[in-house]
């Protein structure tokens, strides 16, 4: 279950042009979204919000296009054969099929896709000797890979071939040396092609040598315009989750509208296949119905097939082959749910495998085609960068895998970081591929672990997973008006958010799973004054229906029947505010103190009567008081807040009951933060109690000794298989020593991702402005 996230609330901005409000028909909330993405300037805003008026950047800008033309232009009109070798997921298969399409009406070309089971990702020089004894080739011309393809690309000049490297991956320290490289990351920083996919580059490459060969009398009846393309560059550009920003965006905006008019066969029969109405192709259809499937091509079976689908002209073969990819799909589901299964069994067997920053799991027979898209689910559910690897085919005492990371971290930097373990590796930020002996994967565990938490500390923003909310409106304002307005600033994605309201105060009448595998919930709200509508809650599953009033954060979209929908984000407890304004009061700011300790002594010092709030130490080490200790005649007094409470709901709740004229914010984070750590601290704890209490205690008690939240200790003490737990009436907990039998499973995780809500708000309290912590 993901998260629960922090709620951030978009500060206002000045009032905006009136123009640009007139521009996205007077929607204050639409134009503060504007403005918050940079664009205040009409005409910025209408070229972003319309593709017909954004002027794409010249192919040329990209550093090397201009050699790279050059050359390919020189070997087409002499006749000479390109090898295209290209990459095996949905970036690659588009890029392949986009190269195929646009040269081979001009010269002889040979395309190869590595098989990922035997090959994975890059040019392996076996095959590429093969090939270049078998086909003759004149140029090497690569796709979506090749930046760090040192030993190929020297062997392939070796041979006597021109080599062109197209790639958008992440730059080794240094280039190969090959005749022509293109790649985004060589631009500046905030260029508008800089963000471009594979895909989105050849397709650059495809303007240039169309542009070249235009007023060529041989070639020019063969040249069509690029925008017949554009509906490849936009599949991969959604499936590559490249930033829809510049250039990208607009490729996509124009791509989209391709795609809805598609006379590919191919796409057509994909589109039947995964149910998708071609006139209501979005960028969400392709990321979650289209996608998934030409991606099973190149995980469980021929990256090939995909490219075949994409190119033919038959629509026969178009509809065997898209059945071909749906059936891949569904054995790719069944396949991850399995390696999913089998991950957590193995957290819950040794829980101690969640003390660490990264997660790194092992198993021998899962299947190395699917384990990305498991390590991303794993990544999301446990809020932590996740590696899982299995045996190498060829070599059984290698591991091979996938990465996924989590919010703020940076996979790749922190595997360069630990390259020394490591035979092989290569991704970007969010995602990476890695190989290396099975004797090494605990100390990659560790090595990773101190890479990934070495990485800067402004990243913590990002590592609480902030949800970032546009607007708070009422229920009634949910309506079409601002649904069709919001669909202007489609096609969300990376580096493009949807936008993110908060109605506040609903009641949940009813919460209806609407699947047969119970993932997902339609829910039924009800506003205070008494507004009803529906939301759609996807994998909900697993997670807690509130019984309380809830606050809600959701997506707005307008349905193929233009009707507005619903689709949740988050929800949390709606928290009445008082009745009476706040008072004003002292806050001092002591979270940088160097020897918090030695500090609250001096405080105390020179207040004698001061309160401190301090959780999570062993009694006689304790240098404050616990919540369950805070007795209401202490209201009033001076309070410092030594440790970090695990909500900010419960600092303001303790806050508001004592009411102090001054506070003192400390933020020392309490011990035992990590599952293993406080599962054995409870244990001891409750021992002591069983021991010398007749094993009762009060649960406040229980969580004030532990730091930890109600919740996080109900569902501790549920771990606990040697500890039995009964609740009186009056809430006292009455614990006893058992020996149960439990399949904790789902409490562990459930454990984690509570003590990981903990976690974030104390690393957010340790960064916020001192202002916003007491709001």
């Amino acid at each position: 279950m993901p998260a629960t996230r922090f709620w951030q609330v978009a500060l206002p901005l000045l009032p905006p042009d009136p123009a640009l409000s007139a521009l996205v028909g007077d929607q204050p909330i639409v134009a503060a979204a504007l403005a918050r993405r940079g664009f205040t300037n009409v005409d910025a805003a209408r070229a972003f919000l319309d593709p017909a008026q954004y002027r794409p950047a010249p192919a040329s800008d990209l550093p090397g296009m201009d050699e790279a033309t050059r050359l390919l232009l020189t070997a087409i009109r002499a006749g000479q054969k390109i090898l295209i070798w290209g990459d095996f997921d949905v970036d690659g298969q588009t890029a392949s099929a986009l190269l195929v399409e646009a040269l081979r009406p001009l010269t002889r070309i040979r395309l190869h896709i590595p098989d990922r089971a035997t090959d994975s990702h890059g040019i392996q020089l076996a095959p590429l000797r093969r090939l270049i004894t078998e086909e003759s080739p004149r140029v090497l011309l690569t796709c979506d890979t090749g930046i760090s393809a040192h030993a190929a690309i020297d062997e392939a000049r070796a041979h006597g071939l021109i080599t062109i490297i197209t790639d958008h991956h992440d730059l080794p320290a240094t280039l190969p040396r090959a005749d022509a490289i293109v790649n985004p990351n060589l631009l500046s920083p905030g260029h508008p092609l800089r963000g471009l996919p594979g895909v989105g580059v050849v397709y650059k490459l495809a303007e240039a040598l169309y542009a070249g060969l235009a007023d060529d009398p041989i070639f020019a009846a063969r040249v069509r315009s690029p925008k017949t393309l554009i509906d490849l560059a936009a599949l991969g550009i959604v499936a590559d989750v490249a930033p829809l920003v510049g250039d990208t965006r607009y490729l996509l905006q124009i791509g989209l509208e391709r795609l809805r008019l598609t006379e590919r066969p191919g796409l057509r029969a994909l589109f039947a296949v995964a149910r998708v109405d071609p006139l209501r192709v979005s960028a969400e259809t392709i990321g979650f119905q289209v996608g998934p499937r030409l991606n099973a091509a190149g995980r469980l079976g021929d990256a090939l097939t995909a490219v075949e689908l994409l190119t033919t002209a038959d629509d026969g073969r178009a509809a065997l082959l898209a059945g071909t990819l749906d059936g891949l799909n569904q054995r790719r589901r069944t396949l991850q749910r399995a390696i999913d299964a089998d991950a957590r069994a193995q957290i819950e067997a040794d829980p101690g495998l969640l003390d660490f920053t990264a997660l790194v799991l092992f198993g021998e027979r899962w299947h190395g085609g699917v384990l990305g898209p498991a390590a991303g689910r794993l990544a999301e559910d446990y809020a932590r960068p996740v590696l899982l690897l299995c045996a190498n085919a060829d070599d059984p005492s290698l591991a091979r895998g996938s990465a996924r990371s989590a919010a703020g971290y940076d996979i790749s930097a922190a595997l360069s970081a630990v390259a020394g373990l490591l035979r092989s590796f290569g991704g970007h930020p969010g995602a990476a591929g890695v190989s290396l002996e099975i004797a090494k994967i605990p100390a990659l565990r560790r090595a990773l672990s101190g890479a990934l938490a070495a990485q800067p500390r402004v990243d913590l923003a990002r590592r609480a997973t902030t949800l970032r909310i546009d607007a708070v409106i009422p229920l009634e304002d949910a309506d079409r008006g601002l649904a069709e307005a919001l669909a202007r600033l489609a096609p969300f994605g990376e580096g493009n958010p949807a936008i993110v309201l908060e109605t506040d105060n609903l009641e949940i009448i009813s919460a209806a799973t609407i699947d047969r595998l119970h993932l997902h919930r339609q829910l039924i709200l009800e506003s205070a004054d008494g507004l009803r509508t529906t939301a759609y809650w996807w994998n909900s599953g697993e997670r807690p229906v509130p019984t309380t009033r809830i606050d809600l954060a959701y997506t707005l979209s307008l349905t193929p029947a233009h009707t507005v929908e619903i689709t949740t984000v988050d929800v949390r407890p709606h928290v009445v505010p008082g009745e009476t304004a706040p008072i004003a009061r002292q806050l001092f700011d002591r979270r940088d103190a160097a020897e918090p300790h030695a500090m609250l002594a001096e405080l105390r010092a020179a207040i004698p009567d001061m309160v401190v709030w301090a959780e999570g130490y062993p009694r006689a080490e304790s240098p404050g008081l616990t919540r369950h200790e805070l007795t209401d005649d202490r209201a009033g007094l001076p309070l410092a807040i030594f440790t970090v409470p695990p909500s900010s709901i419960l600092l303001r709740e303790w806050i508001a009951r004592l009411d102090p004229l001054s506070v003192y914010l400390f933020g020392v984070i309490p011990p035992a933060q990590a599952p293993t750590e406080f599962l054995r601290q409870l244990e001891g704890i409750a021992r002591f109690v069983i021991a010398q209490q007749a094993g009762r205690i009060d649960l406040d008690a229980l969580c004030g000794r532990t730091a930890q939240s109600e919740a996080a200790v109900r569902v501790g003490l549920a771990c606990l298989s040697r500890i039995a737990v009964a609740e009186t009436p009056d809430g006292t907990l009455e614990l006893r020593l058992a020996n149960t039998e439990r399949n904790s499973a789902s409490e562990r995780t459930r454990l984690s991702t509570l003590l990981d809500e903990s976690r974030a708000f104390r690393a957010y309290f340790a960064r916020a402005p001192l202002s916003t912590l007491l709001e």
